[in-house]
């Protein structure tokens, strides 16, 4: 049986199955969805805009394809990215 999520299952090509083939999908599908961040950054980065914690937008479908830089205060900063509905926050040690 396998141990990843039912949604990781469902979003990397072999993800409900282990093994050495299924882990090279599963890499080829986040190399894929970095690479598909990395091209909505560059298409906004005009428009990125700055935003303290308290003032982040709610996840909602109105806010789908938003790319933010959150300011948690002192220099802290992170990516903030709305998909599916959904909020997704990069937290700045990680890129």
């Amino acid at each position: 049986m396998s141990t990843l999520p039912s949604r990781v299952q469902q979003s990397f090509p072999g993800g409900d199955r282990e093994g050495p083939e299924s882990l090279d999908r599963q890499r080829q599908g986040i190399d894929a969805l970095y690479a598909q961040l990395a091209s909505a950054i560059n298409d906004n980065i005009g428009s990125l805009e700055v935003v303290v914690t308290a003032s982040i937008p709610s996840a909602g479908s109105d806010q789908d394809g938003k790319i933010v830089i959150e300011d948690a205060g002192t220099l802290d900063c992170n990516l903030i990215v709305y998909k599916g509905g959904q909020r997704y926050r990069f937290v700045g040690s990680l890129f």
